[in-house]
């Protein structure tokens, strides 16, 4: 019975083929990892470890799509949208902050 592997992959994309006949596939750079990809849109939604700030995030379409990545990188190191849930968080705390500071001022 084989091991399945339940964390994210480090994906790098990789010429198997000739620089005429060019064959990418995404390979996992970790150490003890053989995985690879031929197909690329099958890797949307998977985890992937990010190659700038090592974190775990999901492949979009963005950065296998039209003008891949050879080393994919998540949302915020490609300077990308911000989700609206984060967002609305951030204006959340804040507003909390500034009636804090508001509470602050009055008692000072």
């Amino acid at each position: 019975m084989s091991k399945k592997h339940k964390s994210a992959h480090k994906y790098n994309r990789i010429n198997l083929g000739t620089k005429d006949k060019p064959r990418w596939v995404y390979a996992c750079a970790l150490l003890d990892c053989s995985h690879y990809q031929l197909h690329a849109r099958l890797l949307v939604n998977k985890l992937s470890i990010c190659w700038k700030c090592l974190k775990e995030f999901r492949l979009d379409a963005e950065v296998i799509g039209r003008h891949p990545r050879t080393r994919p990188t998540c949302l915020e190191c490609r300077g990308g949208i911000v989700p609206v849930e984060i967002k609305k968080e951030n204006e959340k705390l804040e507003d909390a902050m500034e009636m804090l500071l508001a509470l602050r001022g009055d008692l000072e």
